[in-house]
């Protein structure tokens, strides 16, 4: 009998995990913070490493979606570059919209890895 006969080959052992697997919700590291005004509502969340060009928003039945699409440039010498720090961080979020928003009007910035938007109230709200 060759010694490699000999050799039992065991099944791995199933390890408990610390993460959850519910893609049912958003998982953000940091908070989404929402600020109501007069005028309308107010969000800000940090998240680095990408471009204001980057971000994407729509809007599916009640909810805002927010979403980041990677585009690459092209140079005159027909090499790639990315607009990206991290190319396999992909980003999506539904945030329920206010009753009181203008669900087709929203303004967007992105400074010091910050993305903050604002949807405005409807008049008379």
């Amino acid at each position: 009998m060759s010694p490699a006969s000999s050799l039992t080959i065991q099944k791995p052992q199933k390890r408990k995990s610390s993460i959850t697997t519910n893609n049912t919700k958003p998982q953000t590291k940091n908070p989404l913070n929402v600020l109501e005004t007069d005028f309308g509502f107010q969000y800000k969340l940090k998240i680095p490493g990408y471009i204001k060009d980057d971000f994407r928003f729509y809007v599916t039945k009640n909810d805002l979606v927010v979403t980041t699409q990677k585009e690459a440039l092209k140079t005159a010498h027909t090499t790639n570059k990315h607009t990206y720090c991290y190319p396999s961080a992909l980003f999506k979020m539904n945030i329920p919209l206010p009753k009181k928003a203008i669900k087709n009007e929203i303004s967007v910035d992105y400074k010091n890895e910050t993305l903050s938007f604002n949807l405005y109230k409807k008049s008379g709200s």
